[in-house]
This record gives structure tokens, C-alpha cells and sequence, in this order.
């Protein structure tokens, strides 16, 4: 028996049990280590658990890159398992007791015109960016929106609600809120919508590309 398949059965099995998923069986064909089949067995308690045990299936076996590149950095971490369903940010803290502004919003953005120019800003959700201003100026173009889910996914092969700060394109800018430095710790997605990633802010200054700018964000009125 091949022990990657054994690693791969046991992440899978793990991750879901995490969930609270009720999992009968976890079985990865012989042959297939590195997860191109794989089968699972789960008693569904609601509708659309078995779509949220996909997602999970995936951050479990491919979502190792993350993984890597913390422990290449030296990035001290946590990594928390999430329900999809409650990966949206709102929905996040409300739902594990996370407060906004511990809750940080990594957003792709994109100019409007080829060719396109993208880079990654982060403010807690206690904040709203301030495109049209900060990061206008920051990026050298006149014209900005919001990356598209499908740009967002293209760009960092990651899911709206899972994007995270760690494993972005190397040439990609990330500009993040000076006032963040100014909390113990931010969570952020995990690369999937099943997990989170939990940073002391100190550990940020580590990552690749990253600025800290004052005034990115604008706060948001309670």
C-alpha cells in the first residue's frame, strides 16, 4: 500500500470529521497517490453537504501549496477547517465569534483596460477599500474595478471567500492596510473556502511583494 495514499485518505478524513461531516468511508484507489480519484462515502445531513465535502476533498489534497510556502517563509500560523457556506465574510464572523476587525478581505483588483494590470489589497472588514483614490495612485491607472470571480480565480486560483494573502503570483503587488499592524492577528482565507488562515500581524512583513499603505482603506460607518 502506497503511504502517500494512506497520508491523502487520513488529510481527506480528517478535514471532513473537522466539518462535522459524518463520514463513512474514505478510499483512494491504489495508483493514484497524488489524488486523481478518490472516493468517499458520507451520511448527508442537509442539502448541499455533499458540495461542501468536494470543496473540502480539494483543500485537503491539492491545497498543499499554502502549506509549503508558510514553511518556507517562516510564517507562523494557524489554519482553521471552515464550512463553505459560511466562508463569506459576514457570514464568518458571525458564525465562529471572529470580530470584523479581525477579519481581513484580500481583494483582487483590475484595471479596466488591456493590457490588464491586477494587484491584491487587504482591510479588515471593518473598512472599505478606497479604490478610486489609494489605490488608483498606488497602481498608476485611471481606471479600476473590482476583479470578476472568474478574473479572481484565473489570476490566483483561488475562490471568492478563500482567497488568502499567501501563494499569490510572485509579480503580483499586495498592498495592505497600515491600521491592520495595529491588531495581534488577522484571519484571512485559506486558499479554499473549507479552511482560514490565522496570522499573528508581525508574521506579514514576511511575505513576498507585500506594502503597507496608510489610508487603503476607508472605514465603513456602523
Amino acid at each position: 500500500v502506497h503511504l502517500l495514499t494512506i497520508r491523502h485518505e487520513a488529510q481527506v478524513f480528517k478535514s471532513l470529521r473537522m466539518m462535522g461531516v459524518v463520514v463513512k468511508d474514505v478510499y483512494v484507489p491504489p495508483g493514484s497517490a497524488e489524488g486523481q480519484h478518490i472516493r468517499v462515502s458520507i451520511k448527508q445531513i442537509h442539502p448541499g453537504q455533499a458540495r461542501n465535502v468536494i470543496a473540502a476533498i480539494f483543500a485537503a489534497i491539492f491545497g498543499t501549496l499554502i502549506p509549503l510556502i508558510l514553511d518556507k517563509y517562516k510564517i507562523d500560523h494557524e489554519l482553521m477547517p471552515c464550512d463553505p457556506d459560511f466562508a463569506d465574510t459576514d457570514a464568518f464572523c458571525e458564525n465562529y465569534n471572529i470580530p470584523k476587525e479581525n477579519s481581513g478581505n484580500t481583494i483582487i483588483v483590475a484595471s479596466k483596460k488591456e493590457p490588464y494590470k491586477y494587484s491584491a489589497c487587504i482591510v479588515t472588514a471593518r473598512y472599505k477599500l478606497d479604490v478610486n483614490k489609494t489605490v488608483r495612485k498606488l497602481m498608476g491607472v485611471k481606471r479600476l474595478s473590482f476583479a470578476s470571480a472568474d478574473q479572481t480565480k484565473l489570476l490566483t486560483n483561488m475562490m471568492i471567500g478563500g482567497v488568502t494573502v499567501i501563494a499569490l503570483p510572485e509579480d503580483l503587488d499586495i498592498y495592505i492596510d497600515q491600521n491592520i499592524l495595529d491588531l495581534d492577528y488577522i484571519f484571512f482565507g485559506g486558499g479554499w473556502r473549507s479552511q482560514k488562515l490565522k496570522l499573528p500581524t508581525k508574521e506579514l512583513s514576511k511575505i513576498p511583494n507585500t506594502q503597507f499603505i496608510k489610508g487603503l482603506g476607508i472605514p465603513l460607518t456602523i
